[in-house]
């Protein structure tokens, strides 16, 4: 990835909810004030209010758009749209063929091909379908970043869009195949962040696509897990950069400030210019 300024964001879109993540911590407990973490005591998470959920969507959306500025965007025009869905879309569905996906995202390979016949659509749709593959087709140029920073052969000398998936998802060794996943699938959060809003379920062929790289170069896996502890330090990094330009962004600001008020903290405790200290609600 090529130098970013220093008042431009280095991460794509993709990574949204990491770094929603990292501009939610409770001043309290340093996590996410959204997701807690794990408790032996289900009952010790509240859930969090239709206020809350809501405010937190807002920030979602103002970091999400304050990423788009600096990725190249296409005309909202129908026509454009469509040209870019069956373009992207034909690589997309090359990269990972089959209708595997029938849950909440609505069939997508089914959405691609029905756009791509030319049967009837509109605007919204398309804005939709598209986010979703730009989602899964930049969670497949991330894994081949990774395995670029690892220094380590592609496997078969084929990219991420390019590999087949069902060699790691049939491979014979269950052992093997064990070790792979409790290697890799472990740092998926910091690696391969959840989807943001509009685009679509978790998509895992890039944890895979790292699993048939370690697999096929055959070094180590004390190794391969210092390769990808360093690939973790240098997106923490990229991460922790683009936090501190988002804190800036106006909108971003205001949004972030407004769910902290809802869980009792002032904008004092979430300064990074200011000592964190949490106050009661009254």
């Amino acid at each position: 990835m090529p130098p970013s300024p220093k008042n431009q964001p280095i991460c794509t879109p993709t990574f949204a909810t990491a770094i929603i993540q990292k501009l939610t911590k409770n001043p309290t407990t340093n996590q996410s004030l959204m997701y807690p973490g794990d408790s032996d005591d289900e009952d010790d998470i509240e859930s969090p209010t239709e206020a809350q959920n809501d405010a937190y969507s807002s920030l979602s959306k103002a970091v999400y758009e304050c990423l788009l500025k600096t990725t190249p965007q296409d005309s909202l025009s129908l026509n454009t749209l469509i040209a870019t869905i069956k373009t992207t879309g034909h690589t997309y569905l090359k990269s990972h063929p089959g209708h595997e996906d029938t849950g909440d995202d609505g069939a997508l390979h089914r959405m691609i091909d029905s756009i791509c016949r030319g049967e009837p659509t509109n605007i919204d749709e398309c804005q939709s379908t598209l986010s979703r593959i730009r989602y899964r087709m930049e969670q497949q140029s991330t894994a081949d970043r990774y395995v670029a920073m690892m220094g380590l052969p592609l496997p078969l000398n084929q990219l991420c869009h390019e590999f087949d998936i069902r060699r790691v998802e049939n491979m014979e060794d269950e052992a093997r195949y064990g070790d792979l996943f409790d290697l890799v699938v472990p740092r998926e959060h910091t690696l391969f962040p959840r989807p943001t809003e509009g685009q679509g379920r978790p998509f895992y062929k890039g944890l895979q696509y790292l699993m048939a790289t370690i697999d096929y170069s055959n070094i180590p896996l004390s190794e391969a897990a210092g390769k990808l502890d360093r690939v973790m330090e240098i997106v923490e990094e990229e991460l922790e950069h683009d936090k501190v330009i988002l804190e800036r962004d106006a909108e971003v600001s205001r949004k972030r400030i407004e769910l902290f008020a809802l869980y009792g903290y002032g904008s004092g405790d979430i300064s990074p210019r200011k000592r964190k200290r949490s106050f009661s609600p009254s």
